[in-house]
């Protein structure tokens, strides 16, 4: 799924605009069925009793003026004729003269002003010119033309308007708003394919206008490779999800969801919920193989010197630092955010274990905060009266520092890929501190939590670790509006 963004994507306009192609598209669906009836040749057609009747054909002899080139069709090879019909003709109350527009074909540059021409009406269209040589043009009217050119242009128009509609609620979904404006949720489909073999098939008419089986058949060919893309696609989803389950694949899923359990254990339990407000991020780096040895503090502390000092300081606050680390249980582990009398200052809260099999647990209490200072939100950073902020740059930062200090204490260990995982919890509602500064009307998230998982090279962190992180981030960045999330 794209999202753009832009004053203008307000889901409103889009109905607006999905409304206009509707019309549009009946409007040429109609000529194209016009068209449809009228006949191919001029040849077997009976003269009509009562001119201009529909079922038959009358003619009017007319001279032509000068043609001219319409600023529209200049590039596709149509010239505008203007004649002066003998007798009347079904004009309209300001025309004049008898406007043709005729494509190149053979015989076109016989026509000449002055010369006397025979004009054949099919009902009220003009579809024929007949020259004094005995040669036979075909106006724009003609069936051959009419009917690919219109219903082309309806195709067009139709699966636009339905593509227009689906963004449109598609995005009024997500903000919960049909006037505010953000990212236009953007999802091929069926509509898109509509409108692209549409716009396609204009261009081809233009191109081929006559005869047009070969642009017709182009189109078919189009969409016959584009449906039997969808449906392998579909078959092969099925296929994996009815694939029987093998070892190696049970492993995965099992690892993945343990990797999730992990995830919403730090979230939840770094802090009781009755005394929680904010949102907590939890970061998991974990090796496809564990370690067999013991970990010391020393060792991890100055592990995560380095890593600090890899990454660099980046001025937001809870943080690792190289002291602080002690030995509890099956790793080490530094707390932060817990005073003296045992109580949690959730904005301050952060807790960062290194496990002797190699794992990385970090848990931060400050994913989403209401933090007064610096102030974010209006009224003093008041959570009643002001949404969730989120700080990119503690999220990147943390998750990059979590990367850095498994890079650290696996040095030494054979190659091998890590599992990393990030989630954080009580999103919605919540914008980033920036849009607040810079005021106006950010859009609030509209998700509970944020999950996502990537596998990542150990030799690969030292060297990509933002990269490794931006993947991890970039989705819930880009709902946040982040310039820079990629």
């Amino acid at each position: 799924m794209r999202r753009w963004t832009g004053w203008f994507n307000r889901p409103i306009l889009w109905l607006v605009l999905a409304l206009v192609a509707a019309l549009a598209g009946l409007v040429f669906a109609t000529e194209a069925a016009r068209a449809f009836s009228r006949p191919a040749e001029p040849t077997g057609i009976a003269r009509c009793d009562r001119d201009f009747d529909t079922g038959c054909l009358t003619s009017r002899d007319a001279v032509p003026e000068t043609p001219f080139d319409r600023r529209g069709n200049r590039f596709t090879g149509i010239r505008t004729w203007r004649l002066d019909v003998q007798g009347d003709w079904p004009r309209r109350p300001y025309e004049r003269r008898l406007e043709l527009e005729l494509r190149s074909q053979a015989g076109r540059d016989e026509l000449g002003a002055g010369i006397t021409v025979e004009v054949v009406f099919a009902g009220s269209e003009a579809v024929w010119v007949r020259l004094p040589s005995g040669t036979v043009l075909e106006t724009t009217a003609h069936p051959w033309q009419a009917v690919p050119s219109g219903g082309f242009l309806a195709l067009m128009f139709v699966g636009g308007a339905v593509w227009a509609t689906d963004i449109a609620v598609r995005s009024a979904r997500r903000r919960r708003s049909w006037v505010r404006a953000g990212h236009a949720e953007v999802e091929p489909g069926i509509a898109m394919a509509l409108f692209g073999v549409g716009a396609l098939g204009v261009l081809v008419q233009f191109g081929y206008p006559r005869p047009t089986p070969l642009g017709v058949a182009g189109l078919v060919l189009t969409g016959w490779v584009g449906w039997v893309v969808v449906r392998h696609r579909h078959r092969l989803r099925r296929e994996r999800s009815d694939r029987p389950v093998t070892a190696s694949r049970y492993l995965a899923r099992r690892r993945r969801a343990d990797l999730m359990d992990e995830l919403t254990r730090l979230t939840v339990t770094a802090m009781p919920g009755a005394d929680r407000r904010n949102g907590h991020l939890a970061v998991v780096v974990r090796p496809s193989a564990p370690r067999q040895w013991a970990l010391d503090s020393e060792g991890v502390a100055a592990a995560a010197g380095r890593a600090l000092a890899a990454r660099g300081r980046d001025g937001f606050a809870p943080d690792l630092t190289a002291g602080g680390w002690i030995r509890v249980g099956d790793g080490v582990r530094l707390t932060r955010g817990i005073g003296v009398d045992g109580r949690a200052d959730e904005d301050g809260l952060l807790e960062v274990s290194a496990r002797d099999d190699g794992t990385i647990l970090l848990a931060c209490g400050r994913g989403t905060s209401y933090a007064a200072e610096p102030s974010p939100v209006p009224n003093g950073g008041d959570p009643a009266q002001g949404p969730p902020v989120v700080l990119p740059a503690l999220l990147l930062g943390l998750t990059q520092a979590a990367l850095l200090l498994a890079a650290e204490l696996s040095v030494g260990d054979p190659p091998q890929e890590w599992t990393v995982g990030v989630r954080i919890d009580r999103l919605r509602g919540a914008v980033t501190r920036e849009s607040l500064l810079v005021g106006g009307d950010p859009l609030p998230l509209d998700r509970d939590s944020y999950v996502m998982a990537v596998q990542a090279s150990a030799a690969d962190v030292p060297g990509d670790f933002d990269g490794i992180s931006r993947r991890l981030l970039s989705p819930l960045l880009r709902d946040l509006g982040v310039a820079d999330a990629t």
